[in-house]
Parts: C-alpha cells; structure tokens; sequence
C-alpha cells in the first residue's frame, strides 16, 4: 500500500493521521544544480522530455539517463525550458509564459510546477479573475495531493484556495460545493488529530490562505451557495 492509501485509510477508519517515519512526506530539493544525477527522478521533482516521453532530474548534467543513455538533443531541450522558466524574471504575461513551458517538460507530480501555478492562481484572483484562477489552483491542488495525500496541511491549504476561487467564480454550484465539502473533510479530519496544529508541517513553498479560511468560512459558503 503506498503512504498516500495508508494515511487516507488511517484517516477514513480511525480519524488518525499518522506522523510515522514512513508516512511523512518527502524532503523537497529546491537546487537546479546540474550536477551528479540521480538514475531515477523523485516523481516530484521529475521533468518529462515532451517528444521522447523519458523522464530525468532537473539536476541531471550531459548523461541525463545514466552513463549508457548519453541524452538525446530533445532531452536537453527540455531541460533548458525547465531551467529557463524557473530563473526568468517578470510577472503578468512571463508569468503565464513560464506555466506553459513548465507544463510542457515537468512530470504530473512535479511540485516545482505546482508552486508556479497555485503563484499564478492566486496572482489572478488577487485582480479577481477568478474562472482563471480555478483552473490553475485546481491543477497545483492535484499535483500537491500526488505528492502529500489528501489528509495533508499542505492539501488541505490548497483545497481551502480551491473552494474559495470556486465560489467566488460564481460557476457550476455543484462543482463548487464539492470542492467545499472536500476542503471541509480534510479540515476536520486534521482537527481531529492531536498532533496537529496549523503551519506546523505545512510545505514552506505552499501557503495557508488568510487566517479566517477556515471551516467556519467554508461553512458559511456552503450555506449561501445553498440557499441561491
């Protein structure tokens, strides 16, 4: 059973999430040094070469597959856009410019993407635009639970961003009030484990929204989308 099914397991039956050596979450490097490889990429740090489909590390050098996979011209392609999208500097349109690159060459589990594109979520619901701002919260929320598992401070910050871009979207109400109770089942689940307190294990690259994010605010969304 992988560490994410144990913990949602944990938490479903005994409302307990475990803090074991096995279930913590993975140690996050944030270096792009281009020295000594890994063979095999952590899936959160994994790029993916959109025409061969290989998979390497972004600190991989000249031999990116290993010493008998000398890289292909492809391969370095890719990892010149990765390295590319993560040092340039600027917002608003090279902002969106970097998302799509990083789309292009990193792996689906990829936290380096995740934190560009929940940085490009909230930079759009910050100028309300909210509809945009789902879809790329939606995403890095994805890429966040691959990684963490669903009963996660790191998740639970994302699903509470997700719920928030939603309602104030105004869209589909039944998809917004699925990513609320969603952002309410993890909530309470963490609550409910005594080892858990806000920000104590929260990823430093992820944020909690404002300190009023909480169930009680969810809550309040759920009843009003409700009654409309």
């Amino acid at each position: 059973m992988s560490r994410t099914a144990r913990q949602e397991a944990l938490a479903n039956q005994y409302l307990f999430v475990c803090r074991c050596p096995a279930c913590q979450p993975p140690q996050i490097k944030t270096s792009i040094s281009l020295s000594s490889p890994p063979l095999s990429p952590e899936p959160w740090t994994a790029l993916k070469c959109p025409k061969c489909a290989r998979t390497f590390s972004p600190e991989a050098g000249e031999s990116l597959h290993g010493q008998d996979q000398p890289a292909g011209e492809c391969c370095k392609r890719a990892l010149k856009v990765y390295r590319w999208a993560v040092e340039a500097k600027g917002g608003g349109e090279e902002e969106f410019v970097r998302v799509v690159a990083l789309e292009k060459v990193c792996g689906e589990a990829n936290l380096t993407l995740a934190r560009f594109e929940d940085r490009m979520g909230r930079s759009l619901a910050a100028s309300r635009e909210y509809r945009q701002a789902s879809v790329y919260i939606h995403r890095a929320a994805a890429r966040v639970r691959r990684v963490f598992g669903k009963y996660s401070p790191e998740y639970a910050s994302e699903a509470i961003k997700l719920a928030q871009v939603r309602y104030n979207a105004r869209e589909d109400v039944n998809t917004t009030v699925r990513s609320i109770r969603q952002a309410k089942d993890v909530l309470n689940t963490l609550y409910r484990s005594p080892d858990f307190r806000i920000g104590k294990h929260i990823f430093e690259r992820f944020e909690f929204s404002r300190e009023d994010a909480d169930l009680s605010e969810l809550n309040a969304m759920e009843k009003t989308l409700s009654h409309s």
